[in-house]
């Protein structure tokens, strides 16, 4: 049974007022800090904490995971009990264990423990996209038939589904050395402002990451990989989606206490099988037709949005802003006539068909006056067809004979 402190949510409210203002006068007056924007960490704190401490909150995750955990017979959960739990109670099923310090173990079940705990950490990060984002050494309990169980869900880090194929990206990456799609990952993850040099950020991130490549896999610890991405993350600025720095955490927390339960245990490794899973999934042909009906849907979206942006930079032009395009380049000039070319000799095309089917028209006709049995307005018509195509023809040649001129324009 988890009971709340009388009192705590006014102390909290009051702690949280406190940590608010420093944290805007620190942001405000310390130059050095600013890029860390403390106010909205503390934000993302207090955020966190509130949801922390309505319990109803946890035990709606807690029931989440217990449902998935269920195919894992070795990785228990706590069940909630409903009708005794409220947003200051949560009751749960007693689960007897001992903490990691607490009990003998031979390397052998060390091992596989480890092993254990490690694969469910990856399937609740990778697979159900809900994870457990403080897997510290207080959390987890062994049971004597040496099974795992979680407890304290009140930090969860959840995966959107934007966030999903990155994420997915960066563990590929680093699983196979290929710095260009951990590159590519950071990207897609919205971790890289826009106002920054990109190409700058790619040298230094291969930089910073260029021990990875080729490196053994047992060499590669979580901590340090996450170490390096946080370094240039103060350097260039960045700011970390709030559920990333949770994955962050939750990996190299998981990390380390894997190791602590069997020193030789390596995340990388373990993760490789996973890696080849997903290389394979999507390969299939059910994921290439997903992936095809969210692109085409996520086209229609653009497409119907189009007007309503059209609409928004009018009204920022309207507005007076100052809004600059300035495009050189000769492949795009020589694009546009070309284009313009095409578009002139289908015009003249759709004339020409209406004049004849009107030449044809009026012959049937047989509209007076006439001569030599034809219609005079009939002739008219034959002789603008000719002349038209005249026109067409010559400005043909023209084009054909000054096109490399155009070129070299």
């Amino acid at each position: 049974v988890k009971v709340q402190r009388p009192h705590v949510q006014k102390v909290f409210g009051t702690d949280i007022e406190i940590l608010n203002y420093l944290a805007k006068l620190a942001h405000k007056h310390i130059k050095e800090i600013r890029s860390f924007n403390l106010p909205r960490i503390a934000k993302v704190f207090e955020d966190y904490t509130r949801k922390e401490l309505d319990y109803k909150h946890e035990a709606k995750t807690l029931e989440l995971i217990y449902q998935r955990n269920k195919k894992e017979p070795r990785v228990i959960t706590p069940k909630v009990f409903w009708a005794q739990t409220t947003s200051k109670i949560l009751v749960m099923n007693f689960l007897q264990g001992k903490k990691l310090d607490e009990i003998k173990l031979t390397n052998s079940e060390r091992k596989n423990l480890a092993t254990l705990f490690t694969t469910n950490l990856i399937e609740q990060v990778f697979i159900y996209h809900i994870f457990h984002a403080d897997p510290h050494p207080g959390n987890i309990l062994i049971t004597k038939d040496k099974k795992l169980v979680f407890l304290d869900f009140g930090i969860v880090g959840r995966i959107s589904p934007d966030m999903v194929e990155p994420i997915e990206d960066m563990l590929i990456g680093l699983v196979h050395g290929d710095l260009n799609l951990l590159t590519r990952s950071f990207i897609d993850i919205g971790i890289v402002d826009v106002e920054i040099d990109e190409k700058r950020f790619k040298e230094d991130l291969f930089q910073r990451l260029g021990p990875y490549h080729g490196a053994s896999l047992k060499s590669i610890k979580m901590q340090d990989f996450f170490g390096d991405i946080f370094e240039l993350a103060r350097k260039y600025k960045l700011q970390f989606p709030t559920n990333f720095v949770l994955l962050l955490k939750c990996l190299a927390t998981g990390e380390g206490f894997a190791r602590q339960i069997y020193p030789e245990s390596n995340f990388v490794t373990l993760a490789t099988p996973h890696v080849e899973e997903l290389k394979k999934k999507r390969r299939s042909f059910k994921h290439i037709k997903g992936e095809i009906k969210r692109s085409a849907w996520a086209a229609s979206r653009s497409i119907k949005r189009f007007p309503e942006d059209l609409r928004t930079i009018t009204n920022i032009i309207k507005r007076g802003a100052n809004v600059k395009v300035d495009i050189d380049n000769k492949d795009v000039n020589e694009l546009t006539h070309e284009i313009g070319t095409s578009s002139n000799r289908i015009t003249f095309g759709f004339i020409m068909a209406g004049l004849i089917i009107g030449f044809a028209l009026i012959v049937l006709a047989g509209v007076e006056p006439k001569i030599y049995g034809v219609p005079y307005l009939a002739l008219l018509l034959l002789i603008i067809i000719v002349i038209l195509s005249l026109f067409l023809g010559i400005s043909i040649m023209w084009e054909q004979k000054g096109g490399e001129e155009w070129k070299n324009y």
